[in-house]
């Protein structure tokens, strides 16, 4: 079993701190950021860490994107090609260097339907709609690209992050995770969303860890009944069992409860635990504290697998 941040941390920087960092100089406040993330994480025990994602990643990307416009809601104006510089690259250094090796970050990018949808479209983009197979086309061209650029820069485990209801075609969207994940050593798929009635055809996806969410869709707990098919497949399920989206702090014995079937039909490496969604939104202690739990429930269900 192995603990794992989903993605994002709340040590983004304020308007104030940007401003002040502008007129005064001194470290840039997001790499400040960065840096207060993956220390956190180390911290509250998590074995695999991200930057944080202390960037709006899809802003980040539309400063990169030859025809798109990084405005309040990123502008897709034009036909998109892949960037000459990578996105992601630069804050993925920086966690690396906190925690001394490359293998221990997880990077985290958005699924081509995500990416989209998070962007206007500009009816003279050349793209007729949002689900334009040329627009998703091009948009997976330019994760490839990412992926590539962290994989180079010694990433291991990169994951992809996309939404079911989103997902306008499951098939399309296997193989272009096939592609994108070549070469990648440890490929992770979050879906986000109800998984039950697709399980099956995600387990073909050249992914090694499937990620989902067991607390805002407990009926993905019911995946357990496929435990035979996960065996032979040989994947590893990052089940999100600590909630995100509530400050309350949740007893050990009721997220315990939200993955027992998992611990008693599947084996202990073939599960990781996460929160079900970003931190974000949350207040840092309590993001810490999120953090620490998932910790403490891997040393519960350890000491009673002894």
């Amino acid at each position: 079993m192995l603990a794992t941040n989903l993605s994002g941390y709340p040590t983004r920087p304020s308007i104030n701190m940007i401003r002040n960092w502008v007129k005064y100089g001194g470290e840039n406040p997001f790499d400040v950021a960065v840096k207060e993330a993956v220390k956190d994480q180390i911290n509250a025990g998590m074995e695999l860490v991200t930057d944080g994602q202390v960037r709006d990643i899809i802003h980040t990307f539309a400063l990169h994107v030859q025809g798109m416009e990084a405005d309040d809601q990123p502008l897709i104006r034009n036909t998109l090609s892949v960037p000459s510089n990578p996105s992601t690259v630069y804050d993925f250094a920086i966690a690396t260097k906190e925690t001394n090796d490359p293998r221990k970050v997880k990077a985290v990018l958005p699924g081509p339907y995500s990416f989209v949808e998070r962007c206007r479209l500009d009816v003279a983009s050349g793209y007729e709609k949002k689900d334009d197979t040329d627009l998703l086309f091009d948009v997976a061209k330019i994760i490839k690209y990412e992926i590539d650029a962290l994989r180079d820069s010694g990433a291991w485990p990169i994951q992809i992050v996309e939404s079911m209801e989103r997902i306008t075609d499951l098939e399309v969207f296997i193989e272009w995770l096939d592609s994108i994940f070549n070469k990648v050593r440890i490929p992770i798929c979050h879906i986000e969303g109800d998984i039950g009635a697709s399980f099956l055809t995600l387990l073909d996806a050249k992914s090694k860890v499937l990620s989902f969410d067991v607390i805002n869709y407990p009926k993905n707990r019911t995946v357990i009944k496929f435990a035979e098919q996960i065996e032979v497949h040989e994947k590893i399920l990052a089940l999100g069992c600590v909630d995100a989206l509530t400050d309350a702090i949740e007893p050990l014995d009721k997220i315990e409860r939200r993955i027992s079937e998992f611990v008693e039909l599947l084996d202990y490496d073939a599960i990781w635990v996460s929160p079900n969604a970003s931190l974000s939104n949350l207040n840092r202690n309590i993001a810490l504290k999120k953090l620490e739990a998932l910790s403490d429930l891997k040393v519960k269900i350890a000491e009673k697998l002894v």
